[in-house]
């Protein structure tokens, strides 16, 4: 858990810090399982386009963050302006 464990690092240490910490709770567990994998592929596509992350890393925070691409985006911006992620994140 990368993402929301910087994100959650990020939040402790900086006050300032906007990130957006994973949601949880029963409802979420049943939005997952109805994310199919078709919608799954297109909501990666989709996060990688917009963040310039690779497929690998477009998954996990997607994961992370329960499928939620705007959780998984915000997350995304906060930790790269706070230059938080790996290099490896975008090769």
């Amino acid at each position: 858990k990368y993402i929301t464990n910087v994100a959650c690092n990020s939040q402790t240490h900086t006050n300032n810090s906007t990130s957006v910490p994973p949601q949880s709770g029963p409802q979420l567990n049943a939005a997952v399982s109805t994310v199919d994998s078709n919608t799954q592929l297109l909501m990666v596509a989709e996060l990688r386009q917009r963040s310039g992350m690779n497929e690998a890393y477009s998954r996990q925070c997607l994961e992370e963050y329960h499928w939620n691409l705007d959780a998984a985006l915000s997350a995304f911006q906060n930790l790269n302006a706070a230059g938080k992620l790996p290099t490896e994140a975008f090769t």
